[in-house]
């Protein structure tokens, strides 16, 4: 099993893209860490620019100044958005393509 931390890291590799684009990485929170359900919060850049990706109860999601790019409401070739631990890894590459795409429309 993949600790939040590790969980948070490979999100992050795999979503370079983000700060490669002039969002930096401003925030890394770590949500209930001691708990099976818990997770992580990233945030990329600041104000009209900032980028949300949240791993919480298995539930991923990511919204570009309050829009959502994927998450419960909106995903993309995916037919949910609730990962496990192991699974958000094995998927991690899938959904980056996915974030990428969905930003280039916003």
């Amino acid at each position: 099993m993949f600790t939040f931390h590790q969980l948070a890291a490979a999100t992050e590799g795999a979503l370079k893209f983000i700060p490669a684009s002039g969002r930096p990485l401003v925030s890394r929170n770590f949500v209930w860490p001691s708990s099976f359900r818990g997770g992580f919060v990233l945030i990329f850049g600041a104000g009209d620019s900032q980028i949300v990706v949240k791993y919480v109860e298995m539930e991923f999601s990511v919204s570009a100044v309050g829009r959502e790019i994927f998450g419960s409401a909106h995903r993309p070739t995916f037919s949910g958005n609730m990962f496990s631990h192991e699974h958000l890894i094995e998927y991690l590459e899938r959904l980056a393509q996915v974030v990428k795409s969905e930003l280039a429309l916003a």
